[in-house]
């Protein structure tokens, strides 16, 4: 059986998408009750899970992100893989620039996530960017992982 995949924008304001064998798909912002109702399709759906790895980064500005913005980050992507590690569960951490590379999006920016997304996912309302990779991200597994 071909497993439905789950992807996951980590952050504050991050997104959890689920793609289903029939690239039917939904997506749900990162927070608790987000993270309750993918655990809830676990006992229904053979999932496969992939992440976008996180790290520090430099602005266009080139100045370094700030210490509390990466604690925030880091704490979030270290809740998520805890959370999937807890339930035994297979995932995949991927690399921004690889997935993104896959999926044919370098240099297309947050507008060319959200178009994606909608081309591939046209029945599913999404309203952020963070919602467009993440839907992205699981097709990424779907296709690669």
């Amino acid at each position: 059986m071909t497993p439905a995949w789950i992807g996951i924008d980590p952050g504050a304001s991050g997104a959890v998408a689920l793609v289903m064998p029939d690239s039917s798909a939904r997506v749900w912002d990162i927070h608790p009750a987000g993270l309750q109702q993918v655990r809830d399709l676990l006992s229904i759906f053979c999932l496969q899970i992939a992440v976008e790895e996180q790290q520090a980064f430099r602005g266009r500005d080139g100045r370094v992100q700030g210490v509390a913005s990466t604690f925030r980050l880091g704490r979030e992507y270290g809740r998520i893989l805890g959370y999937a590690q807890a339930l035994g569960l297979d995932f995949h951490t991927v690399r921004p620039a690889v997935w993104k590379a896959r999926m044919g999006l370098i240099g297309r920016g947050k507008a060319g996530s959200m178009a994606l997304a909608r081309d591939l996912f046209p029945g599913v309302v999404i309203r952020r960017h963070d919602q467009a990779e993440a839907l992205l991200i699981a097709e990424y597994g779907r296709r690669y992982l």
